[in-house]
């Protein structure tokens, strides 16, 4: 999955899993999940970008209103209406493997890899193209005019099955602020569809960079038109341990008849759908540690050797030269044209950042 947008769940379900709700971390080495940051680039409300998410200031957003719970900034806050949106961006499970292996300081590098280019794909996609109007309804008419939006992420790292997780949740409220004027709106949504698979290339490329220069490991391309990137040389076995949600997504695509590799999107989200349980809580990581380190040690007996393996290999993994990259770059449109035509903006980032992933900086 490069990128996943759906309906979030109760406030309770992001705040509930917040570091900051429930102490310092343990100096045993064990983490709760990470605090949840402000994505605020136009500085609404005077709320830091980057910032620690306060509760009850989220909650005010979450449901129309100002942070202080005071104003209510568009109809219906408060009542039956849609909250905002969550954009999911999550990293490939051999990401997340390394991850749950690694020593410490190597996991909080990986952390931060993974934050950073959580932030690029939502400043540079997201916020400049996907969500940068307002629907304002005048009459039977409606109209889309410039603005600005905010919302929270927050960084998860188990799945459902319990399994090594490395994923951002950035929940945007449907709350959007005009350039012109600063009335309140609700937000356009449509767009933010159409952005979706760039967003997650951005994604995906930025990790990839940020994983060669703050760990030295590099990552590859595979899957459909090399969409996704993953960590050169990890054990397949130790991926496949800890996949469990796909296993039971073959055998739900399987039972009903569907090839794994054969099934649309809308087919995968729809089984996705069917095979899981609701928002619940999340579990502490420091309860999840103990099994992951038993759960790895039949596929890595050695973590610090693995870790040594990708980051300094024994033959050097082949990099593209800038003129190969270049003529990559430069094949964009044609290899567009002949897989879909006519294509569109969105298409060209995403092919682009695809095909120089791990090779160039942003």
């Amino acid at each position: 999955m490069v990128a996943a947008v759906g309906r979030p769940g109760p406030a309770e379900y992001y705040l509930g899993s917040q570091q900051t709700l429930h102490g310092p971390v343990d100096g045993a080495g064990g983490r709760r999940e990470a605090a949840g940051q402000w994505w605020n680039p136009a500085g609404l409300f005077g709320l830091a970008d980057g910032g620690p998410v306060e509760g009850a200031a989220f909650s005010s957003l979450y449901r129309g209103f100002s942070p202080d719970g005071g104003t209510a900034l568009v109809r219906n806050a408060g009542g039956r209406r849609r909250n905002g949106v969550d954009l999911v961006f999550p990293a490939d499970k051999s990401v997340s493997a390394l991850w749950a292996i690694a020593d410490p300081e190597t996991g909080r590098r990986i952390e931060e890899a993974h934050d950073g280019a959580v932030r690029l794909a939502l400043l540079e996609v997201v916020a400049r193209h996907a969500m940068s109007g307002a629907y304002v309804r005048a009459g039977t008419s409606a109209e889309v005019h410039a603005a600005d939006v905010m919302g929270a992420t927050f960084r998860h790292g188990s799945s459902r099955a319990r399994d090594p997780h490395l994923h951002t949740h950035c929940v945007i409220f449907n709350l959007a602020r005009l350039r012109d004027g600063g009335r309140w709106f609700v937000t356009t949504r449509d767009a933010l569809h159409c952005w979706l698979r760039a967003a997650g290339a951005a994604y995906q490329h930025a990790l990839a960079w940020n994983l060669r220069e703050r760990i030295g490991v590099r990552c590859e391309p595979y899957g459909r038109d090399d969409a996704l990137v993953r960590v050169a040389g990890m054990p397949r076995g130790l991926i496949r341990k800890w996949s469990k949600r796909s296993r039971v997504m073959e055998k739900a695509l399987e039972f009903a008849g569907v090839p794994e590799r054969g099934a649309t999107g809308a087919q995968a989200a729809m089984f996705a759908r069917a095979t899981r349980d609701g928002h619940e809580r999340h579990p502490d990581l420091e309860e999840l540690r103990p099994q992951w380190a038993r759960e790895r040690k039949s596929r890595v007996s050695d973590p610090a050797r693995l870790m040594a393996s990708l980051s300094e290999p024994d033959e050097p993994f082949p990099t593209p030269s800038p003129s190969e990259i270049l003529r990559r770059l430069e094949r964009v449109p044609d290899d567009l044209a002949a897989r879909r035509s006519p294509f569109s903006h969105p298409d060209v980032v995403e092919r682009v950042c695809s095909v120089s992933a791990g090779y160039i900086d942003w």
